[in-house]
């Protein structure tokens, strides 16, 4: 019976198909594009797949080179480029504050009889007073600006520079927005580091000194003085020069973007034209507008917070085993002045510069200048 129904099946099965051929013919064909369109597009997701993955890994790459152009930045101010300034912006700050004078007169007056008169000696003690606060105030200011300007400089730089040679290496045609910066551009901005030392210290120590003078000079030399009172000291100077709403570029840029630079040979006086012109004006008017910004002021603040607690832990020594009551001003100058000489150390081993370098705000702040974004916000 079985046999029977198979027979009785596959006859029907024939009369259906040949009662449907045009359907069947058509789910067949249906069938067999759909199988073949299956395997194209599996064959273009896969294609698509393994563009993806291309494109991903071209992408880490690209990061990972971004990220190790931009700590490479990070050393070079660190290790080479603001040991080689400090040196000059002690020289300079020592030139300017001299303390060696007034320290010559009072010993020499200890070892002449009647040398020097009770009036003329209170007189050399005021002065070393204001001029030891002075000194070490500036060298606080002098180094927080230092540091922070010539890692805005070498950031604008080092993002300037590694889009043209990102530009130079890609595959696609990218549209040139800055005409690129000669060797030449590139040494002169960095040059400007030297404004500070050799020009803007002048005026620093000048705006320092008034502050100090109002803050420190109605203090007198035999009043004792415990550790906080003389962080207070430091504070209240700072305060008052910020009081002035002072702009911090005038210190580290010229105004009117003009560079005093060294003779060159002939050969490089001809490559610098117009183009570099620009190109080191567009730089100097980045830089201020940075500079000018709240972003420098916040991140300036923070690296002046750091000096000065830093100075305050090396000043607690002095204290040791000193009288409850505190330490007469005067024996404290030396000490004052003795911090404000550490600050101008070798970068190579400054504990001061390294611990500015390792402030958050600081690696954000640059990482935000490399970018462009928002530490780079030029505020009018």
């Amino acid at each position: 019976m079985s046999t029977t129904l198979a027979k009785d099946f596959w006859v029907n099965l024939k009369y259906w198909v040949r009662k449907h051929r045009r359907a069947v013919a058509l789910s067949v064909a249906a069938g067999v594009g759909g199988y073949c369109a299956y395997r194209y597009y599996r064959s273009l997701a896969q294609e698509q797949i393994a563009k993806e993955g291309k494109r991903k890994d071209a992408e880490e790459h690209a990061e990972l080179q971004l990220q190790h152009h931009f700590e490479s930045i990070q050393k070079i101010a660190d290790a080479t480029t603001l040991p080689s300034v400090l040196p000059h912006l002690k020289d300079q700050l020592f030139t300017l504050v001299d303390l060696s004078v007034l320290t010559e007169k009072l010993m020499a007056g200890k070892g002449q009889a009647a040398a020097l008169g009770h009036k003329e000696k209170i007189g050399i003690w005021e002065e070393l007073k204001v001029l030891s606060f002075t000194r070490t105030v500036s060298a606080v200011f002098s180094v927080a600006l230092l540091d922070v300007f010539l890692r805005t400089q070498l950031n604008i730089l080092g993002r300037r520079v590694y889009l043209e040679t990102a530009r130079d290496s890609s595959e696609d045609v990218l549209p040139e927005l800055h005409s690129r910066l000669t060797k030449a551009c590139q040494h002169r901005f960095v040059g400007l580091v030297d404004y500070l030392p050799y020009t803007g210290l002048k005026d620093l120590v000048n705006d320092v000194q008034t502050a100090t003078e109002q803050v420190v000079g109605r203090r007198e030399l035999r009043d004792k003085v415990q550790l906080a009172e003389l962080g207070d000291i430091f504070q209240q100077t700072r305060q008052q020069l910020e009081s002035q709403e002072l702009q911090w570029g005038k210190y580290v840029l010229p105004a009117d973007n003009s560079v005093s630079l060294p003779a060159m040979s002939g050969d490089a006086e001809e490559r610098w034209g117009a183009e570099d012109e620009e190109n080191l004006a567009a730089l100097m008017d980045e830089t201020r507008g940075i500079l000018n910004s709240s972003e420098f002021a916040n991140v300036l603040s923070a690296a002046l917070d750091c000096l000065l607690t830093d100075m305050q832990s090396d000043l607690r020594l002095a204290f040791q085993d000193s009288p409850e009551d505190g330490i007469p001003l005067a024996k404290l100058l030396p000490h004052v002045a003795g911090v404000g000489n550490a600050l101008l150390e070798s970068a190579d081993d400054n504990k001061y510069v390294r611990s500015i370098a390792e402030l958050s705000e600081v690696q954000g702040f640059c990482a935000a200048v490399y970018a462009g974004g928002r530490g780079a916000e030029h505020e009018q």
